[in-house]
């Protein structure tokens, strides 16, 4: 995974695109889209998305470019539902991406934006789902709990501010700003929140069902969605050039023995449990 560190609130660019959250990047991103980047910053907006769409247009879909220039897209897109509309390919279509958990914290800043809480909790929800260790997790949190405030769900909005401040590590702004909410748990008013703020002690080994190892986006992609599909959580890990595709997320080795079964009747093949310590 990349690495990558979201910062403050700003605007991008002078089209109307509200992007809540602007990514540092990380040595993964191409030049050309670093380019783009920089001169949408620098007011050059029209001119950035040329050079994005040329990219995307010359780009084999099946290249590790074609998503990045996704993302790049999105980030630099002129109205909000173009955004979304790039940020949902990126997590949809290349979910085994190193781009596909920002785009989902994208999509829930966004959604934030347009005052649709209920999208912004299900965007964050997806991103704890299939990215558990991802980077953004601890911002997609936040933003889920002031969307959980504004549901009026103040449960929901401690269990996030948990969530964000166990994975925030050194990002203080963040954590700064969880920690002003997390007092609306402290004074109780979520019934039985306050035994949710500090993380919960590790349970043990989490075990996970590695369905194949493919050697191509493509089917990577295919099987990724097949999975989810069937309403598996889905892991994927980049090793050796092969897309190593894990399903599941289990606390005993029973129930995942059962998922192996469940997932050679359905999709065939050699499934095989792999342990997490």
């Amino acid at each position: 995974m990349k690495t990558i560190r979201l910062l403050s609130l700003v605007l991008l660019m002078v089209a109307p695109v509200v992007a809540p959250a602007v990514s540092a990047w990380g040595q993964e991103q191409d030049p050309r889209l670093q380019a783009a980047l920089s001169q949408a910053q620098e007011g050059n907006s029209d001119s950035a998305r040329t050079v994005v769409q040329n990219i995307l247009a010359s780009t084999p879909a099946n290249d590790p470019l074609y998503p990045e220039a996704l993302y790049t897209a999105g980030i630099i897109a002129e109205t909000a539902q173009a955004a979304q509309r790039y940020f949902r390919r990126v997590a949809l279509e290349y979910s085994w991406s190193p781009w596909a958990d920002d785009a989902l914290l994208r999509m829930a800043q966004l959604r934030y934006a347009s005052h649709d809480a209920l999208g912004t909790v299900r965007a964050a929800e997806r991103l704890q789902a299939d990215y558990p260790m991802s980077d953004a997790l601890h911002t997609a949190a936040y933003w889920a709990a002031r969307a959980s405030i504004d549901l009026n769900d103040d449960a929901a909005a401690c269990r996030w501010i948990a969530v964000g401040l166990a994975k925030a590590g050194d990002d203080v702004e963040t954590s700064n700003q969880l920690m002003y909410l997390r007092g609306r748990c402290d004074g109780g008013v979520a019934a039985g929140a306050r035994e949710t703020m500090e993380p919960p002690p590790p349970t043990g080994p989490v075990y996970r069902v590695q369905v194949a190892a493919v050697s191509t986006q493509a089917a990577a992609n295919t099987l990724t969605a097949d999975l989810r599909n069937a309403g598996f959580t889905v892991l994927i890990e980049r090793e050796a050039g092969l897309y190593k595709i894990r399903a599941g997320e289990y606390r005993d080795r029973a129930t995942a023995d059962e998922a192996v079964r469940t997932i050679r009747s359905r999709f065939g093949g050699q499934p095989f449990v792999v342990v997490e310590e």
